[in-house]
């Protein structure tokens, strides 16, 4: 049952701007329309610190009749938690998650490599570099090392003079 009905369209409010767009939309099944929202808004909202709030409402050119309006909320589900509001019915909250990282406005989960820079994972909402944290370690190592050796050959070389 997948297609477009003849004259049918989705009418796009934007909560945030109060923009307005028609688009065409796709029949899934009875019950089911596929609307497209327009990219422009996707591409303007930073997901870590924002959310794309529509409503949606059906409508048909040749009767002008349009459905109610239904509300949408567009957010990216690796930064944020949105659950309807307990205080406010039909009203729907978002809040950031825990431990979550952010590149130019785009979330990363704990245990994930930054994306232009794959030294760095994200640990508990920060950047850590592994291997700055290795290298220090290895430093240490080779300092310790060095003194070890520097003593140890001083002493051999003490032995050696002294048999002489």
């Amino acid at each position: 049952m997948d297609g477009n009905l003849s004259g049918a369209f989705c009418q796009l409010e934007n909560l945030s701007t109060k923009e307005v767009q028609n688009s065409t939309y796709v029949l899934v099944t009875e019950n089911h329309v596929r609307c497209q929202v327009p990219e422009i808004w996707i591409d303007r909202i930073n997901f870590y610190d924002q959310e794309l709030k529509l409503r949606i409402s059906i409508g048909y050119s040749e009767e002008k009749q349009m459905s109610e309006w239904a509300n949408l909320i567009v957010y990216d589900s690796d930064c944020k938690v949105c659950e309807e509001s307990r205080k406010v019915r039909k009203n729907i909250e978002c809040r950031k998650k825990i431990g979550v990282c952010s590149v130019n406005g785009k979330c990363f989960k704990d245990g994930d490599k930054k994306p232009e820079d794959k030294c760095f994972v994200c640990k508990q909402g920060h950047w850590i570099n592994e291997k700055r944290k290795f290298s220090a370690l290895s430093l240490k190592l080779i300092y310790l090392a060095k003194k070890f050796i520097t003593r140890r050959t001083i002493i051999l070389s003490f032995l050696f003079h002294y048999q002489k």
